[in-house]
């Protein structure tokens, strides 16, 4: 027997290193690998849409609030899940635009993650086409859960339940093809607000605590419905992480989006519809006063926080708005009845992963892809006019989306970052915070070291191959740290 215990040794110890590790952190720059080069190639081989036509728009808002008692999805501490009643109702909200060329729709549920199978019934309930519709979220941690399968989904939304799918599924497609019914000719009016770093302050934080690193842009498009000069509708985008409400919280919400959502429709035409932006690292802020609980805590820092922001959106999409010098820096804004529309669902080939224990080494990628992900990914790329959507399948980081907006304010480009895609790869940060010991880049930023300036360079090779210009060198912008 001992001749066989040094062999067996051996092949148990090799077997628990291939399967479960210790491996060693790899540092590989990106632009060296086969992976980059294939999702870049594919990027330079878009074939570039130029006809600006006419546009339409249709829009729809449904009910999602799931019954008493359905789990809700947001937080694998919260425990039990089922929810015990409602504080906010939630919905699905969904704009189609159309140029008689392409038609796309916009649809964002007050939910967590449009996981994959969720997102797959839907785009089945509908006929269409992948890249017809363009998914988003409010990402709020307290709506409803229960609608994706898998050991990682039921900690974060509750055990799979077959009739909270079916429900979600079928409510969201509801709500796409109804956007996509008696359209009206539209007017896009884009706005993106930059707030003072006084008034951005006042709303949101850098988790990672760098200085003046918050992403502090409101984007706005407004369709301005041009038989009844109303508003038919408005998207709003911002980057603070919709996270007052806790685990204990059991009751259906929409968190500060919702609520801001549901003052706007009360003080405004048209339908209000949130999207969330770049909310990697970026933390919402709110004030309570003398709570009783932690409970009331955080709702009273939730109304703070909506009350506030749902007065500077008032304003903002006012007929005769004021702009205050001490919350507004400064306005980007592009107008037109007309639009190229071009969607792509850009293919992103990832590294292997990398969960690390420690600075040098990560758990083996063999059961990290097992248990999470497999090694593709993608991006939305989605163009209206001389905006470029771009949604993203993590919590993309603020401070990324804030520098692309700063890369392309030369380049009479719009980039509108939103999170939560369709798929999720955890959280996407920048670079040159991977050996800081906090948990977004140590441990939810999966794809190692370089996964950061890797979005970044796919984010702005897509800007340059789907908006050319000759002076506009189709080169990278990031180069080794």
């Amino acid at each position: 027997m001992k001749k066989y215990l040094l062999p067996s040794t051996l092949l148990i110890t090799l077997l628990f290193v291939s399967l479960i590790g210790p491996w060693p952190v790899s540092d590989s720059h990106f632009l060296e690998s086969e992976y980059a080069k294939n999702t870049l190639n594919y990027i330079d081989k878009i074939k570039v849409q130029t006809d600006a036509q006419a546009l339409r728009a249709g829009v729809s808002s449904i009910d999602i609030t799931p019954p008493i008692g359905f789990d809700l999805g947001g937080y694998s501490a919260r425990t039990p899940k089922a929810n015990t009643g409602v504080l906010h109702p939630v919905f699905a909200k969904a704009i189609t635009l159309d140029n008689d060329i392409n038609a796309i729709t916009l649809v964002s549920a007050e939910i967590l993650l449009p996981m994959p199978e969720l997102v797959k019934s839907i785009v089945n309930k509908t006929g269409l086409k992948r890249k017809e519709i363009f998914f988003a979220t409010s990402h709020t941690h307290s709506g409803p859960g229960a609608y994706s399968h898998g050991i990682i989904s039921a900690m974060a939304l509750g055990e799979f339940n077959q009739t909270q799918f079916d429900f979600l599924s079928g409510r969201i497609a509801q709500a796409i093809l109804e956007s996509r019914k008696n359209l009206s000719p539209v007017e896009i009016n884009y706005r993106r607000i930059e707030l003072t770093q006084y008034a951005a302050e006042q709303f949101i934080q850098d988790q990672l605590n760098t200085s003046s690193q918050t992403h502090n842009s409101l984007h706005l498009m407004e369709l301005n419905d041009l038989t009844s000069d109303k508003r038919l509708a408005t998207l709003i985008s911002f980057s603070a992480h919709p996270t007052f409400l806790g685990k204990r919280n059991k009751l259906v919400s929409g968190d500060y989006p919702g609520a801001v959502m549901l003052q706007l429709e009360d003080r405004l035409p048209g339908t209000m519809i949130f999207a969330a932006g770049a909310v990697g690292g970026m933390l919402p802020k709110g004030i309570d006063e003398n709570p009783s609980s932690k409970i009331e805590a955080e709702r009273q820092k939730l109304n703070d926080m909506s009350l506030r922001m749902a007065a500077l959106l008032t304003n903002l999409l006012s007929e005769k708005p004021v702009y205050d010098e001490q919350k507004i820096a400064s306005i980007a804004q592009w107008t037109s009845p007309k639009a190229v529309i071009q969607s792509d669902v850009i293919p992103v080939h990832l590294p292997s992963q990398s969960f690390r224990l420690n600075d040098d080494m990560r758990l083996s990628p063999f059961i990290v892809n097992h248990l999470f992900h497999d090694r593709e990914t993608f991006i939305h790329a989605l163009r209206i006019g001389k905006i470029l959507f771009l949604g993203y399948p993590a919590d993309y980081s603020g401070e990324s989306a804030r520098d692309l907006e700063i890369w392309a304010a030369d380049k009479d480009v719009f980039p509108w970052a939103t999170s939560f895609n369709g798929d999720y790869i955890g959280y996407i940060m920048p670079t040159q915070h991977y050996d800081k010991s906090h948990h977004t880049v140590r441990n939810v930023n999966f794809f190692g070291r370089w996964s950061g300036d890797y979005f970044s360079e796919i984010s702005q090779r897509a800007i340059l191959n789907m908006f050319p210009k000759s002076d506009n060198p189709r080169e990278s912008g990031w180069t080794r740290k």
